[in-house]
């Protein structure tokens, strides 16, 4: 579960404690008229395979707790941990069912279920995944990076990045790819690959912060790398990448745990996993000034944070203990909270259908 899983092998019992923690789900709502318009992806605990959607009513404020659940008669597996909207399709990996879930947005069915585990049976564990030319990418803590043909929903190629990749991010035809070492503990990665979408071979590699994770592009030939540290004396931070130059251009030492970028604004979550306030920061992509738009000390444990294309509203995850129920938060940028509501276990990712 993001940072979390790294922390596992500094510390084995920080996942013991959420095992067999799961709420029954909710009721739906007796609305027929409900409207899907944000669905949350929950994490689900440590092989509990409690992974599950939350799909939300923006109008009537309504949710279904299980939505995935309720659409296929079956659950979504084990520790999701990565969701995105392509085309008409909802793409969700799921690491240590070691699949990716392929749904249409329309409906909430599953269109297709893509098993990852290599020749030896062993699983993948996909991580991280991002569009590109048509084409969905994921990496794979194996350090298997995989291209899979939207129209036919297979994997068709596949090529290696680092150790244990844990971000990719698709700019100016090329393909970065955050090799976190995540599984390495202490020796985690320092680099990130850049790879020939086609090919899938690795290009060149960049040298970046310790544990590097999450990456984005932001539309002005940059991509946004998060990278955690080592849980102690290096801290998290977030940099910049010039996608012509293929170089780090700027760091921005802020403890930050999650990011989205929208409009050329890079919004940044702000909470350090061993005392977790909130503050809730913006990077301009242009200028490179950083702003505080907000602090939300009530927070228990800010997990996610992602915005909302249409207005630019910043929707923030709780997780609380992990192992309860989390809670989901909308405020706009001056901090005013607009929705509220419960979603299920860890929930880790949002997206939007409208």
């Amino acid at each position: 579960m993001k940072k979390h899983l790294f922390k596992l092998l500094a510390v084995s019992v920080l996942f013991i404690a959420t095992l067999g923690g799961c709420n029954d789900p909710k009721p739906k709502p007796k609305n027929e008229n409900f409207s899907v318009g944000v669905i949350v992806m929950n994490e689900g605990n440590w092989h509990a395979n409690n992974a599950s959607l939350t799909a939300y009513d923006l109008t009537r404020k309504e949710t279904v707790s299980d939505y995935f659940a309720e659409k296929n008669g079956r659950g979504l597996g084990d520790v999701a941990n990565d969701a995105l909207i392509y085309g008409s399709k909802l793409y969700v990996v799921v690491n240590i069912s070691s699949l990716v879930e392929i749904i249409d947005t329309a409906t909430g069915k599953s269109l297709q279920q893509i098993s990852l585990f290599n020749e030896k049976g062993i699983a993948r564990e996909p991580r991280r995944v991002c569009s590109h030319n048509g084409k969905i990418y994921v990496c794979c803590f194996d350090s298997t990076v995989l291209r899979i043909d939207t129209a036919l929903l297979q994997v068709e190629a596949m090529g290696k990045a680092g150790l244990n990749p844990d971000g990719i991010a698709a700019s100016d035809g090329k393909l970065y790819v955050s090799n976190s070492g995540g599984l390495n503990y202490p020796d985690y990665g320092t680099t990130v690959s850049v790879m020939d979408p086609n090919s899938l071979t690795v290009l060149k590699t960049i040298p970046v912060r310790i544990n590097p994770v999450k990456s984005s592009a932001d539309g002005l030939h940059h991509v946004w790398v998060m990278s955690w540290g080592d849980y102690d004396t290096q801290k998290a931070c977030i940099q910049c990448i010039d996608t012509q130059t293929d170089s780090v251009v700027a760091t921005f030492d802020e403890s930050v745990s999650d990011f989205d970028i929208h409009n050329n604004i890079v919004y940044l979550l702000c909470s350090d996993y061993s005392d977790p306030w909130l503050a809730c920061k913006s990077i301009d992509a242009i200028s490179f000034r950083m702003e505080t738009l907000f602090e939300k000390t009530s927070l228990t444990t800010p997990y996610n944070l992602n915005i909302r294309p249409t207005d630019g509203s910043i929707w923030i995850c709780d997780a609380l203990d992990y192992s309860s129920f989390g809670n989901v938060y909308c405020f706009d940028r001056q901090g005013n909270e607009l929705h509220r509501f419960e979603a299920g276990n860890c929930p880790g990712h949002i997206v939007f259908y409208k």
